[in-house]
């Protein structure tokens, strides 16, 4: 890096000017509203549940930063982002030198088994970034992250697709149970990522009761369904979930360590829901992920930058026609 700026580990002295940070970058768009807080910053950014590294200038000001960050069930799988590099210092190599720290350096340090990136879809510049630290492309969110900042172009938005890519640094061979739309899908990845996975037969004698957690984001029309362990309950809790988040994006992230995970999805492809994602370890046990829109989705939208995740755009593509019917 030049000698011009220093990389840091964060600390609580620093939270005001991360603050700060996010509302020069984001205006007060950003839809996770406690990076407006510099208490919870504080709080929140303990160095291994969420390890940030912050590059000052010269003058001691925050001239980049980016994180490792928890979100899933699994412990030790965490997302990297919040990357920011302050407008006055772009194209001075920040981005790279970040990314090598997050990415190469830090899983070093804590436990991490994989790390995974939500690309975004509106622009290609941060996707080949991720590629050469190693990872992948698994699957396409669409319509979920909301414009902010510039992007609003001064007014409202739709909602732009992510691309998802994962880098499993430690892989947990274990038994998955897929079901027979999604067994190429995944296979591919699997193959891609190089783990170790057995594939068995799924079982529709769940249990009783559906174990899930849902998570809404009415100001930007998202809303997540981590459904741990689907019972015999599952098409009531699923239509409970649609009514409670009607008008979002849908996502139901689905535990494929489970039997009774292909019955689930049919149930979820009954109802409308399409491929979006595989999710390697996310559940300590891998996951895939299906979505639901509102209306139509934009397939002409999302950019890629490679070939493979053009594919995979193509994936999703092909099975919303399925599921859907193409309207």
């Amino acid at each position: 890096m030049n000698d011009e700026f220093r990389i840091t580990l964060f600390t609580p002295e620093d939270a005001p000017d991360v603050s700060r940070f996010y509302r020069e970058t984001y205006g007060d768009d950003f839809p996770i509203k406690y990076v407006y807080d510099p208490a919870e910053i504080a709080r929140r950014y303990d160095g291994v549940h969420h390890r940030t590294a912050i590059v000052r200038d010269g003058g001691n000001g925050i001239a980049g930063m980016g994180s490792l960050f928890r979100c899933a069930p699994n412990p030790r799988l965490y997302e990297a982002g919040q990357l920011m590099v302050a407008r006055r210092h772009r194209g001075k190599g920040l981005s790279n030198r970040i990314g090598h720290t997050v990415l190469e350096e830090y899983p070093t340090r804590i436990p991490v088994d994989a790390v995974f990136i939500e690309a975004l879809c509106s622009h290609t510049r941060s996707q080949p970034s991720a590629t050469n630290h190693g990872l992948l492309p698994t699957g396409v969110e669409l319509e979920r992250m909301p414009a902010m900042g510039a992007e609003k172009g001064g007014g409202a938005a739709a909602n732009g697709a992510l691309l998802m890519l994962f880098r499993v640094y430690r892989d947990v061979p274990h038994a998955i149970h897929l079901h027979p739309a999604y067994t190429d899908f995944v296979g591919r990845r699997v193959r891609e990522l190089g783990i170790e996975r057995t594939v068995e037969p799924g079982d529709s004698s769940a249990a009783d009761s559906t174990d899930a957690q849902a998570d809404i984001l009415r100001e930007a029309s998202i809303a997540t369904f981590s459904v741990f362990r689907p019972g015999r309950d599952w098409p009531d809790v699923l239509a409970r979930f649609e009514a409670e988040a009607a008008g979002c994006a849908l996502q139901v992230r689905l535990n494929l360590g489970d039997p009774a995970a292909p019955w689930a999805i049919d149930i979820l492809r009954g109802r409308r829901f399409f491929l979006s994602a595989y999710l390697p370890l996310w559940f300590e046990t891998d996951g895939i992920l299906l979505q639901k829109l509102p209306a139509a989705p934009d397939f002409s939208a999302p950019r890629y930058g490679s070939e493979g995740a053009k594919a995979l755009g193509d994936a999703v593509r092909i099975d919303w026609e399925a599921v859907t019917g193409g309207n």
